[in-house]
């Protein structure tokens, strides 16, 4: 799952979820941005498990959080699907 997105600065929050068919979070990486950058490119996956990943679908979702006066506002909000089979 990746995103690419401008406008990124330091202390935003990177957010990426992925949950399997069966509901279990497979990835939840939540981290501050380190650096301010114009343009920005994250990805996440993992490697397929012994036996292959499970059939269904796998939900990826990704959010770009700021702090605004004391308040999170959410800058990006995207949501993605895939369905193996």
């Amino acid at each position: 799952f990746w995103t690419e997105y401008f406008g990124l600065q330091q202390g935003d929050r990177e957010v990426f979820r992925m949950t399997a068919p069966d509901g279990s979070v497979i990835i939840n990486y939540d981290r501050p941005a380190e650096h301010t950058r114009i343009l920005e490119f994250r990805y996440v996956g993992i490697r397929a498990p012994n036996g292959g990943f499970m059939p269904g679908v796998y939900h990826a979702d990704f959010k770009l959080l700021r702090d605004k006066s004391g308040s999170e506002q959410t800058l990006v909000d995207m949501a993605r699907k895939v369905e193996l089979q």
